[in-house]
């Protein structure tokens, strides 16, 4: 939320905000009820208790609300390697190219190796 000169909340970013918040309080809602009830029980203790951290509190919620999918993801993705490994189906990976890993942007775009 952008302040006007004096501190005051700039009334014409307010619906862009708003719906910012919405976005967030639907993204996060949509797993189970605890993460619901999680979500408001943290956002309107902060505004009663530190309204000032308002904005870095729903920041960190949106972060976790990118990051928490993106780590369950990755945690499955180990979980089945390891298992690959524990039955005997992993396979080294071939070695990456010298000439590949030489160039100032390997793998940037490609999802390698950075």
């Amino acid at each position: 939320m952008i302040k006007a000169p004096g501190g005051r909340i700039a009334l014409r970013d307010l619906p862009r905000d708003l719906g910012r918040l919405l976005w967030l309080a639907i993204g996060l809602s949509r797993g189970s009820s605890q993460v619901r009830w999680q979500f408001w029980k943290t956002l309107l203790d902060t505004a009663l208790h530190n309204p000032n951290a308002v904005k870095p509190v729903i920041s960190m919620m949106a972060f976790y609300a990118h990051l928490g999918p993106f780590s369950q993801f990755v945690r499955e993705r180990i979980s089945l390697q390891i298992a690959d490994i524990d039955e005997g189906r992993w396979e080294r990976p071939p070695p990456l190219d010298a000439e590949y890993l030489a160039t100032p942007s390997a793998g940037v775009l490609s999802g390698g190796p950075v």
